[in-house]
């Protein structure tokens, strides 16, 4: 779904959120998590290049 609908990040109450408490390393390579509490960020690890910068 994250990648269907081009969702860049997705919030949650905490880790326990998840079914092992920990979040999935699948869900991570396509979006940002964000955890509340406690409060903490999951970020993606990209390419370093903007889709369609410079391309003509």
């Amino acid at each position: 779904m994250v990648n269907r609908l081009a969702i860049d990040a997705v919030v949650v109450p905490s880790t326990a959120h998840f079914q092992s408490n920990s979040v999935p390393s699948e869900l991570v390579r396509r979006a940002d998590i964000v955890t509340v509490s406690p409060e903490s960020t999951f970020a993606r690890i990209g390419s370093g290049r903007i889709s369609g910068l410079g391309q003509r």
